[in-house]
């Protein structure tokens, strides 16, 4: 009987360690999942980030090239308004 318990017990002690190794597996697993979702997010973020300045920077140029376009269209009526004058 006392071999029947401690072969059981060795058993039970291999199988309690596998189990121990794979649960540890499966953690390690699971943090590197985390990781990685966190550094996807990051760059996520930062093409969002990114997207928006290019998008920002756009507008500005976009509104700089109006602005000269109604200040060159104001000179030129200006200079028409001149001409009808002279």
């Amino acid at each position: 009987e006392i071999r029947v318990a401690h072969t059981e017990l060795g058993t039970e002690t291999r199988k309690k360690k596998i189990l121990d190794d794979e649960k540890k597996r499966l953690m390690q697993t699971m943090d590197a999942d985390r990781q990685a979702i966190i550094n996807i997010s990051s760059e996520l973020k930062g093409i969002d980030a990114d997207e928006r300045t290019q998008k920002m920077q756009f507008v500005k140029e976009m509104e700089s090239l109006n602005n000269e376009l109604e200040f060159l269209l104001a000179q030129c009526e200006n200079q028409k308004t001149i001409g009808l004058l002279d």
